[in-house]
């Protein structure tokens, strides 16, 4: 692709380069956001900022990007390669479909918003069935439209990981690590606990429309619980009473919530023995959130699952 582009829209002239993007009728040129990711891949070399800063500023383009189209969705991998491959060179860290390994438990946490999702369950889990592959599961490349929660003062609180990425790995059409890959797994241990059927019965949620979340409030105050899927539903339907829940991590509590928040991946049984599908994830806020989410796993031991 050309480093400089012209393109011509339904009104107006467009111009971008590597560092700023123009459009007619603006009073100046705007700089790209992927210099941004540039400049913070410049600041890590100097020092200047922390490993989880960058892995947060490349949350940051992911949550600009996974928002765009492309016209071959086996492409949104390799449309990002060049940036990935700064960004991991930097970093020395091992990209895996979009993530990157000492960052996976955190990067897991993206969420799906296309207004195209799978109506139900059942179609969704069709639709990983029989799709073009393009990524595993638990890669936000894997879905249309995908945005993140992770915003930049909470994640860079003190976390405590309550699992354990046993192994992991992807299957590349070539030998370029950042280009388009065939297979994926992630091999992972941790406390797992049946999603509770009264959460998608429950009043407060979000029932009788087409909706992606689950939304449970739990006052006075901020406590809360909240479920996004990567399928939209608008009543139960077959298969959610096969939901399981993944314990990822804890994040350290300020001084308003004084309580963990817990951070959470939904899953659902694939073929084969221990073998699951990542369906969405899960969210607390509070003391009554934790103790809530907490409550789950109290009489869970500990196993190994494989998600892909």
């Amino acid at each position: 692709m050309s480093t400089r582009l012209l393109l011509f829209g339904s009104f107006k002239v467009h111009f971008a380069c590597a560092t700023y993007q123009w459009s007619e009728g603006d009073k100046a040129p705007g700089r790209m956001s992927t210099s941004t990711t540039l400049d913070q891949v410049a600041k890590f070399k100097e020092s200047r900022i922390s490993a989880r800063e960058l892995y947060q500023c490349w949350d940051s383009l992911i949550n600009n990007y996974g928002h765009r189209s492309v016209t071959f969705d086996k492409d949104r991998l390799s449309a990002i390669a060049g940036l990935a491959r700064i960004v991991g060179e930097a970093l020395q860290d091992q990209y895996l479909a979009g993530l990157w390994r000492r960052d996976l438990l955190e990067g897991l946490m993206w969420y799906s918003s296309s207004p195209t999702m799978a109506r139900g369950l059942d179609v969704y889990l069709q639709n990983v069935r029989q799709r073009n592959y393009v990524a595993p599961s638990w890669s936000w490349a894997a879905c249309q439209d995908v945005g993140s929660t992770r915003s930049s003062d909470q994640y860079l609180r003190r976390i405590t990981h309550r699992a354990t990425v046993v192994d992991v790995g992807v299957e590349t059409d070539s030998e370029n690590p950042y280009g388009q890959i065939s297979g994926g797994f992630l091999r992972i241990r941790g406390k797992l606990a049946a999603m509770p059927t009264w959460v998608m019965n429950n009043k407060r949620s979000n029932c009788g429309e087409w909706s992606n979340s689950w939304f449970q409030d739990l006052g006075p105050g901020l406590d809360c619980l909240y479920i996004v899927t990567d399928w939209i539903h608008n009543d139960r339907k077959a298969g959610l009473d096969l939901l399981v829940v993944m314990l990822l991590f804890e994040i350290e509590p300020d001084g308003e919530t004084r309580a963990p928040d817990v951070r959470a991946l939904l899953l659902h049984p694939a073929d084969g023995p221990k073998r699951y599908y990542r369906v969405g994830t899960i969210r607390s806020k509070g003391p009554r959130g934790y103790e809530l989410m907490a409550n789950w796993f109290k009489d869970s031991q500990e196993d190994t699952i494989c998600i892909i």
